[in-house]
């Protein structure tokens, strides 16, 4: 696993690790759920004033999702911007 990884990076990235979605130690569910709501689920992780870093993520999934995940991202901004300032 790439959590090997973690204190090379450290120094040099900010970290943002959690649990995606039927990943790791998250429990497996039956429903489905698209790259839009994983997507969400990241943003949902990201202080609103940071959430404009999202579309330099390096590490997305895999390379067949990153540009439908980056897509989702910048439409998940997008909707943050369009709320008012307490939201």
């Amino acid at each position: 696993m790439w959590f090997r990884q973690i204190d090379a990076l450290v120094p040099h990235h900010r970290l943002l690790i959690y649990d995606n979605r039927d990943v790791g130690r998250s429990d497996r569910r039956e429903c489905s759920y698209t790259i839009r709501d994983m997507a969400d689920d990241l943003a949902g992780r990201i202080p609103r004033a940071e959430l404009h870093l999202l579309p330099d993520c390096g590490h997305l999934f895999s390379i067949e999702q990153a540009a439908g995940f980056k897509r989702a991202i910048l439409d998940c901004l997008r909707r943050v911007d369009a709320l008012p300032d307490g939201g």
